[in-house]
């Protein structure tokens, strides 16, 4: 009877803790998501300007998103989270000028 008592909690235990991992998981997850959108949107941090002009002509030059993201990691200038925050801007300024 104490071994059934025993498994019973034990099995308790774990799929507590499986579910606390999940949240934390999942958190994390949407953490990097919306990572640069908390920090441009919410707490109203300015686009560094000359990353900006860089991209000004980007986007005149009609350069898809993608593909300046790819030439940024290829040129070694920039690691992967930088690139991904210039990916950010760089779509927030084409959504803007699209607005205008």
């Amino acid at each position: 009877m104490e071994a059934m008592i025993f498994f019973k909690w034990l099995g308790f235990a774990t799929l507590i803790i499986l579910l606390i991992s999940g949240v934390v998981y999942w958190i994390k997850v949407a953490f990097h998501k919306w990572q640069y959108w908390l920090k441009y949107k919410v707490f109203r941090r300015k686009f560094n300007k000359e990353v900006v002009d860089f991209l000004a002509e980007d986007l005149k030059n009609g350069v898809d998103a993608e593909e300046m993201f790819k030439a940024i990691l290829l040129s070694g200038k920039a690691t992967l989270n930088q690139a991904r925050e210039i990916r950010y801007i760089y779509k927030e300024l084409k959504r803007r000028y699209k607005n205008e």
